[in-house]
C-alpha cells in the first residue's frame, strides 16, 4: 500500500526547543531576534494566506491549523513533492505576515512530516489538526 496523505508541522523560529528548559536557555543566546508567537490576528493572516496559495494551485487541504507557534496541515498526496508545497506555504505566509506590518523571521527551518498510509491514519491526522483548530 502506498502513500495517500501526509501531515506536516512545522514551528515559528525560535521554538525548536520549546520543549527542553536546557536546550531553550542555552539556544536563546544564538538568536538574531526573539522566539515567534503569532497573536490571534497574525495567525488569521497566515492561515488565509495559505488557504488562498492552496486554492490558486489547486491543492486541497484535508485540514489546518495554525497555533502561535506552529502550524499543522494534512494533504492528500499530489504529484508535488511534500517539500515543495511547505515552502510555498511558508513563502506566501511570510510574504502576507510582511504587508500586515510584521518584521524579522517567522519560521524556523525545516518541517515534520509524517505520512499516512491508509484512510484510518489520514483520518486520525484530520482529527489531530482538528483538535488543535479549537486552541
Amino acid at each position: 500500500m502506498g502513500i495517500i496523505g501526509y501531515m506536516v508541522t512545522w514551528r515559528t523560529y525560535g521554538t525548536w526547543a520549546d520543549d527542553d528548559e536546557y536546550a531553550r536557555g542555552k539556544c536563546r543566546g544564538m538568536l538574531g531576534q526573539r522566539a515567534v508567537s503569532l497573536s490571534d490576528d497574525e495567525r488569521m493572516v497566515v492561515l488565509q494566506a495559505i488557504e488562498d496559495e492552496a486554492a490558486r494551485e489547486g491543492e486541497t487541504m484535508m485540514g489546518i491549523a495554525v497555533g502561535k507557534q506552529h502550524v499543522h496541515l494534512v494533504m492528500r498526496t499530489t504529484e508535488r513533492p511534500v517539500g515543495q508545497f511547505v515552502a510555498i506555504c511558508k513563502t506566501v505566509a511570510r510574504q502576507a505576515l510582511r504587508e500586515a506590518g510584521f518584521e524579522g523571521k517567522v519560521w524556523a527551518k525545516g518541517y515534520d512530516k509524517r505520512f499516512c498510509f491508509s484512510e484510518e491514519e489520514l483520518d486520525s491526522r484530520i482529527a489531530y489538526v482538528v483538535r488543535h483548530e479549537a486552541g
